[in-house]
């Protein structure tokens, strides 16, 4: 057999002259026009008829030769280098272990998250229950001071928000840093505490006494004073309670506003009665950002607590914008039963 004709699927030997037929290539469309000129393909695409692919050739040296570099063409187009597989190789490794250390490190910090927000709940609620607070702090009770002060003796009062979550321990450290990322149980934790300004007198006897307390995603701490942005929320809530060993307080809520970390809204250690009622005016101004009671009037002769929490107003984030809530100190009115291990409660 010709060498060539091996890899013609559509050769056929050479028939006797005797025969009475030839067989055709059934793919091949026969030419019977004379004298046809010669190309391998009609104007309409179809192939002419008498072409063979391998005419070009002379001889089988010539086909051999074709043969043997289309073969290594072919065989050197399929074989990628090994340097290149190599480095391929290596930088997707570098890119899939880069991705697990980042997702590992994600799903760490989440787990952190999650597990400091289980741990303020759980911590919260163990608090309450060894404090006697009730969720209603109108009804008769006793606060339970001395088993609070076995869990942090910096205690120095207990504040609720009806209508909210608000319902902590109030801390005083001696500086308004530590507990900023320690809760009450001096566990370190973001959410922190609820604290008094360590250049306030513990006992309230200031003229303004500031309160700080986070505010955090998920809407533990201070975070939701936020409510009382809302008109309407903040005119049918007139009252926060306010509680110590010493003496209980009823406060009225003078004013709400959103203002920035060093306003002239954050002042304490007011002493002149001039420099008092200029601040008080400050602070339930009809201009100020925010909404004002006109039904609670201060006077120089009122003290007054100042809620503090950070905002979120700007871009959703962190900024120097705050929320501040402005209360006037007014003592609880009823009737203290007498504990002198467990300290007073309200009656109604």
């Amino acid at each position: 057999m010709n060498q060539k004709n091996k890899y013609d699927p559509y050769y056929r030997e050479p028939m006797d002259s005797s025969d009475e037929q030839v067989p055709q290539n059934p793919y091949i469309q026969q030419n019977t026009a004379p004298n046809s000129s010669f190309h391998p393909y009609s104007e309409n695409n179809e192939m002419k008829s008498g072409f063979d692919p391998y005419d070009d050739f002379d001889d089988d040296e010539d086909y051999d030769a074709f043969s043997s570099r289309f073969d290594e063409a072919y065989m050197e187009a399929e074989k990628e280098p090994e340097e290149e597989k190599k480095k391929h190789r290596f930088f997707f490794w570098l890119i899939f272990f880069a991705a697990l250390i980042v997702f590992l490190y994600s799903a760490f910090q989440l787990f952190k998250i999650l597990k400091a927000n289980w741990d303020e709940k759980r911590e919260k609620d163990r608090i309450i229950e060894i404090g006697n607070i009730p969720e209603d702090p109108e009804a008769p009770f006793t606060i339970n001071w001395e088993a609070l002060k076995k869990e942090n003796d910096q205690i120095k009062a207990w504040i609720i928000v009806p209508d909210t979550n608000i319902s902590y321990p109030i801390v005083q450290g001696t500086d308004n840093d530590y507990y900023l990322h320690h809760t009450f149980g001096k566990q370190e934790n973001y959410a922190g505490a609820v604290f008094i300004d360590y250049h306030n007198k513990p006992d309230f006897s200031d003229n303004n006494t500031l309160i700080y307390g986070h505010n955090v995603k998920h809407e533990t701490m201070f975070s939701q004073l936020e409510k009382f942005m809302d008109k309407q929320f903040f005119q049918d809530h007139k009252y926060v309670y306010l509680f110590t060993e010493q003496q209980n307080y009823k406060c009225e809520v003078v004013s709400f506003e959103s203002t920035y970390d060093r306003s002239p809204s954050y002042r304490y250690g007011i002493t002149d009665a001039k420099e008092w009622q200029d601040y008080i005016d400050l602070v339930t101004s009809p201009d100020l950002n925010g909404h004002v009671r006109s039904d609670v009037k201060m006077g120089v002769s009122d003290r007054m607590v100042s809620l503090s929490t950070c905002s979120y107003e700007i871009n959703d984030s962190p900024s120097d914008r705050r929320y501040l809530m402005h209360l006037k100190l007014v003592p609880w009115i009823g009737q203290y039963q007498e504990d002198n291990s467990q300290g007073p409660s309200t009656q109604n």
